[in-house]
């Protein structure tokens, strides 16, 4: 019996320790993930800054700059709905994980 009752506690605790390490995984692998979007956004801000710098004083029709104005639009949208889509499937993830734990 005594061994019933110490095999729980330990089953217990290891499930409470468990459970404090996945809240704080979560907000790691949050962090991480918003500081590498960021990081993105503006790579993509200053690739844009570069583009536009690089059209100033060229001779390119006005049909082209709006293409290429188009073109980074599509890229920035493109990028937030990637982030937007990084951070949905990371909080599903944590919600399955606490579904799944018994309690």
């Amino acid at each position: 019996m005594r061994r019933l009752v110490v095999a729980w506690t330990v089953f217990v605790s290891t499930l409470i320790l468990a459970c404090a390490l996945m809240g704080q995984d979560f907000k790691f692998e949050s962090n991480q993930i918003k500081e590498r979007q960021k990081a993105e956004m503006k790579a993509l801000q200053l690739k844009h800054k570069y583009t536009k710098d690089s059209m100033k004083g060229q001779p390119i029709s006005k049909a082209t700059r709006t293409q290429m104005g188009n073109e980074m639009k599509r890229e920035e949208k493109a990028l937030r709905l990637k982030h937007e889509s990084e951070l949905e499937t990371l909080k599903d993830r944590m919600r399955v994980m606490k579904e799944a734990q018994p309690g």
